[in-house]
This record gives structure tokens, sequence and C-alpha cells, in this order.
């Protein structure tokens, strides 16, 4: 597994959380933090982006999740517990922000007729 960065256990404490940057940590490699956890009693929390296109059952899992007033959901995927987060105000502006990109690379491509991947 990729190295994440320094985990600081809480002395005493039978609980750790790994929160890491892009990339290090996936459901592809998480059972063997989760073991080396399990092997010494304690729980181990961590939360991962997961690029749900490449987890068909995960995003059939999802897809089943009814979102709360504050946009949150849960449920019970391979052992683990994903929560499904949805701000349509942080989503409208990706959308707004990819169209943009879109835009001018279309207007580069026209100017110096280079084209960008995608």
């Amino acid at each position: 597994m990729p190295r994440a960065g320094a985990v600081h256990p809480i002395s005493g404490g039978r609980w750790l959380a790994l929160v890491t940057d892009r990339g290090p940590l996936s459901l592809d490699n998480i059972d063997e933090p989760t073991a080396l956890a399990n092997r010494r009693s304690r729980r181990l929390e961590f939360i991962v982006a997961v690029p749900a296109r490449r987890h068909a059952g995960l995003l059939e899992t999802l897809r089943a999740l009814i979102l709360d007033d504050a946009g949150l959901a849960e449920a019970s995927f391979a052992g683990h517990r994903p929560i499904l987060a949805r701000d349509p105000g942080r989503a409208e502006d990706q959308t707004s922000r990819r169209a943009r990109i879109a835009e001018l690379q279309a207007v580069d491509r026209r100017a110096i007729g280079t084209p960008f991947p995608g």
C-alpha cells in the first residue's frame, strides 16, 4: 500500500482515523490497513473518494439511497459504510466551471489548431 502519511494513535485509544489525499487509499487497498488495525484490536475508520464508475455494485447501492434534508445518506457495501453527500450548490458550480473550461478549450483549438484531449 502506498504511504498515506503519519498516523497518530490517541494514547490508549481503540479507534484510528486514516485520511489521505487523492489516491494513496482506495477500496482496492484498504484491506491491508484494516487487517492491521483488527490484529491490534483497533477499529479503523477512513475517508476515501470512490469513483463509482469503477465499482458497479457500489453505484447500484448509492442509487438506491434517499438523501436526508442535509443531503446525506449511508449504506453498507463490501463490509464498509459508504456515506453519500450531495451539495447541489457545489455541483452547479462545478458543472459551470467544466462548461467554461470546455468553451475556452474550443476557442483555443480554433485559434491555434491544437486539439486538447477529450
